[in-house]
């Protein structure tokens, strides 16, 4: 997490980002890291009021850190969006 926040936030008045690629074997939580880093990213807010980083009680002081820069700059920028998930299967390119 502290990696792809950090490359996101020095890489944030760029014209382009570098994409994270998160590999491992099948079943070892790559999915729920990736969806767990969405929910925090945006801080998602749940029905009872708690957020996200808030339920979060050991996260290294450092990822906190970086979660607010990037907090600060959504604000400049007009919000935060993540998104994460899985390729679909490569599909056959066909001409006419």
């Amino acid at each position: 997490m502290q990696k792809i926040l950090s490359t996101f936030l020095r890489n944030q008045n760029q014209t382009s980002q570098r994409g994270a690629w998160v590999s491992g074997f099948y079943g070892s939580g790559k999915s729920h890291l990736l969806k767990m880093l969405c929910h925090l990213w945006q801080d998602t807010e749940f029905p009872d009021g708690a957020t996200a980083r808030s339920i979060v009680p050991e996260l290294p002081e450092e990822v906190r850190s970086l979660l607010r820069e990037l907090d600060t700059a959504g604000k400049r920028s007009g919000g935060l969006l993540a998104a994460a998930g899985t390729l679909p299967p490569a599909q056959p390119i066909t001409f006419a």
